[in-house]
């Protein structure tokens, strides 16, 4: 380690400049970049040596990063603190990484071009999950929709963060949640790296599998002979105009009058 100038932090509201070593650089997980890395030790009085251990646990993660006057942001990789019985002081010892902001500006898989409006990486277990909303427009929804499906069974496919590297990562689409908006439908995608994908997030993946499967094709079979039917009875004027519209709004409230329905168990005693 080498002695290095003072670092600037903003601490409970206060800048302080405290004296630090620099340690050895790291690769960021997601961009490659060398990320700077030092060791600080400061003092604080002992009343407010709480208030300090719980901003350096925030600061662990991004949201809660050290900041200081110049704008640069630390992560805490590591801390310590020590005293005895009656000392008015508390010494911090506290290893930083430098932080640094990950947002894709454009997702770029299976022919695609997604521009994330919300956008979150993290890093855990030696690879990487993405998680990102997206917007798109009718046709690239249409041809997100049909990637979604066809690819998931394929697994791993190459997705370019445009913004965040240059590298390929060869990744697998995770749980993938959609709602309908004013302009059409948005996205929620979770993407997952190859690289540190386990047996046991594998195993993840055939989770209710493959009741689950079996029953999400019964449903889709069933609403579409629902829906054939009524094409059927109303084309050989069975039903009225109006009758078959009447049918679909009682099924669309059909959810809310009777989901309680879904929560009834034979034995309460198997989930308490």
């Amino acid at each position: 380690m080498t002695a290095v100038e003072t670092v600037n932090l903003i601490l409970l509201g206060r800048t302080v400049d405290v004296p630090a070593e620099e340690l050895g650089p790291e690769a960021s997980p997601h961009t490659g970049r060398l990320l700077r890395r030092v060791q600080v030790t400061f003092s604080v009085a002992a009343e407010e040596s709480d208030e300090v251990g719980k901003a350096l646990t925030k600061a662990h993660t991004t949201e809660g990063a050290l900041r200081g006057e110049d704008g640069f942001r630390w992560l805490v990789t590591g801390s310590s603190h020590s005293y005895s019985d009656g000392d008015r002081v508390h010494r911090h010892s506290v290893e930083l990484r430098e932080d640094e902001e990950i947002k894709a500006e454009r997702l770029e898989l299976l022919g695609l071009e997604l521009a994330p409006t919300k956008y979150q990486e993290e890093v855990g277990n030696g690879g990487i999950l993405i998680v990102a909303r997206v917007d798109p427009d009718a046709a690239t929804d249409e041809a997100l929709e049909r990637a979604l499906t066809d690819e998931r069974d394929e697994l791993y496919f190459d997705v370019l963060r445009v913004g965040v590297s240059e590298k390929m990562l060869r990744m697998r689409f995770g749980r993938c949640l959609w709602q309908k908006t004013d302009g059409g439908r948005a996205h929620l995608l979770r993407l997952v790296s190859q690289q540190g994908d386990d047996e046991e997030t594998q195993r993840g993946l055939m989770l209710f599998q493959p009741e689950l499967g079996h029953l999400e094709r019964k449903v889709a079979a069933a609403e579409e002979a629902i829906e054939a039917i009524l094409a059927e009875l109303q084309s050989a004027g069975v039903l009225s105009e109006s009758a078959a519209p009447a049918i679909r709004a009682r099924v669309d409230e059909a959810w809310e009058k009777r989901k309680r329905e879904f929560d009834e168990t034979r034995d309460l005693n198997l989930y308490f």
